[in-house]
């Protein structure tokens, strides 16, 4: 691991060292390099080529851990002397302050930190915008009045971004809730689905043991009253020994008949994991269940039909309340009517006046 890591430093700093050398060798190439820039280059590049060396030396088990720490710790230091660097980092840099060289220097000394960092447990981080203006000015692409133009357009696309992304915020909130609740159907369907199979193969294995025991005591019963037989008719025969053989065979397939009569006796007390309904319940889903358990009659109705059936028993028992009350006054209008004839009628008969 350690071979591995020291190599990819090694590794890391030769690729910033690379860009490095290709600024000297076009500041080389060109009619009139600036000395100030090609003696800083080539320092940097001294230091870069340095820490090379003593990476590969500690891959090859033949410098310290601590000797390449003091190093990159020391290179670090040389690195952020670097002018503009340390803007940089801090996000305060100029682009337009600066030459091309310069500019070659600062993101050389930028690319190198980003080894060193990893060698010294620390992280060198920069504004991309900056970073692309920064090589745009050192790869000399853009002149610079444009630099200003095209970061200022990279700004404005993403501050659109930006509005872009608040203007469909809740669009997205209503797209993330949406699909959260049809996870939450999904995984309630599992559950249901997964409950389903389990009574269903609860109450399949039940009644397939049941089933299967039953069949196989019968069949030992069977054999044993045919050993038993075989038994009785050699004692008949004057054969003893033959009938203690038909018994023992008598008493063995009795044995396996007491095993399996209590295997029977588990599985017929056996419950699956089925909702029993004999005192009633509602199911609000695909359900499997146990009916009349009990051993009383029950009746499964679909809640829309019996609340329909429950309206029609209300409005029935709502007319005979009616026709009772209207019964009842006529019934009491009749009585008051009758009792008024009795008393004209007793008051007329006193009186010898006809009634």
């Amino acid at each position: 691991e350690l071979q591995d890591t020291y190599q990819g430093y090694a590794g890391g700093m030769a690729t910033a060292q690379s860009g490095l050398l290709d600024y000297i060798y076009d500041a080389v190439s060109s009619d009139t390099p600036d000395a100030a820039f090609m003696a800083d280059a080539n320092s940097m590049a001294a230091r870069m080529q340095a820490f090379v060396d003593a990476s590969t030396l500690a891959a090859e088990g033949r410098m310290s851990a601590a000797d390449v720490a003091a190093l990159a710790r020391e290179t670090t230091a040389s690195m952020m002397g670097t002018a503009g660097l340390a803007d940089l980092l801090s996000g305060t840099l100029d682009v337009d302050s600066l030459t091309s060289d310069q500019a070659k220097l600062v993101l050389s000394a930028y690319n190198a930190l980003q080894v060193l960092g990893e060698a010294t447990d620390q992280q060198y981080q920069a504004s991309a915008v900056t970073l692309r203006a920064l090589d745009a000015l050192a790869s000399e692409t853009l002149a610079r009045d444009e630099w200003t133009r095209v970061i200022t357009a990279i700004e404005d696309g993403q501050e659109e971004y930006v509005e872009w992304l608040e203007r469909n915020i809740e669009a997205r909130r209503a797209e993330a809730d949406r699909l959260y609740a049809l996870q939450e159907r999904q995984l309630a369907a599992q559950e249901s689905m997964s409950e389903y199979f389990e009574g269903i193969s609860g109450y399949l294995l039940r009644q397939t043991n049941i089933e299967t025991l039953t069949n196989t005591i019968a069949d030992l019963q069977s054999q044993a009253n045919a050993f038993q037989q075989m038994a009785v008719m050699a004692m008949m025969a004057g054969v003893p020994m033959a009938a203690m053989m038909q018994m023992q065979q008598v008493s063995a397939i009795n044995s396996q008949i007491a095993a399996l009569q209590q295997e029977l006796a588990y599985w017929i007390a056996y419950q699956p994991s089925l909702p029993q309904l004999a005192e009633g319940g509602i199911a609000t889903r695909r359900t499997v269940a146990e009916i009349a358990e009990s051993g009383q009659s029950e009746a499964v109705v679909p809640l829309d039909q019996f609340w329909r059936a429950l309206e029609r028993v209300v409005a029935v028992l709502e007319r005979t309340r009616e026709e009772m009350t209207a019964l009842t006054k006529e019934v009491a209008h009749n009585t008051a009517v009758q009792a008024t004839e009795m008393r004209v009628a007793r008051l007329a008969a006193r009186s010898g006046v006809p009634a």
